[in-house]
């Protein structure tokens, strides 16, 4: 008796739906670990951001810069534009002294 290519007796390849259910379930599980993972790193790098955005500011605003523009006869320099030259961060910042010649501070 010659045979097709084809096995002749019928062989059951499905997987128990229980089974099948179970692993579902299981990746569904992972996934939504995964997903709550991600969530808590993204938080995470956010407050690190906000904490150095934070800290840059702190440390920016605590610079002062005190003074008094006057003219060579010693008089002082009214309403007057001064820039501020920080050499460190190559950073200039204008301001208009007061009425009494002094720069308003902080900068």
């Amino acid at each position: 008796m010659m045979k097709s290519g084809f096995l002749s007796d019928s062989v059951n390849v499905s997987t128990p739906t229980v089974a099948l259910s179970a692993q579902t379930e299981r990746v569904d599980a992972i996934a939504g670990e995964l997903q709550l993972e991600k969530m808590r790193l993204m938080m995470k790098r956010a407050s690190l951001i906000l904490l150095l955005g934070l800290s840059a500011s702190s440390f920016l605003a605590a610079q002062e810069f005190t003074g008094r523009v006057s003219d060579p006869t010693g008089a002082v320099l009214a309403r007057v534009a001064v820039t501020a030259h920080n050499l460190d961060t190559n950073l200039d910042t204008p301001t208009v002294t007061t009425a009494s010649g002094t720069i308003p501070s902080p900068i």
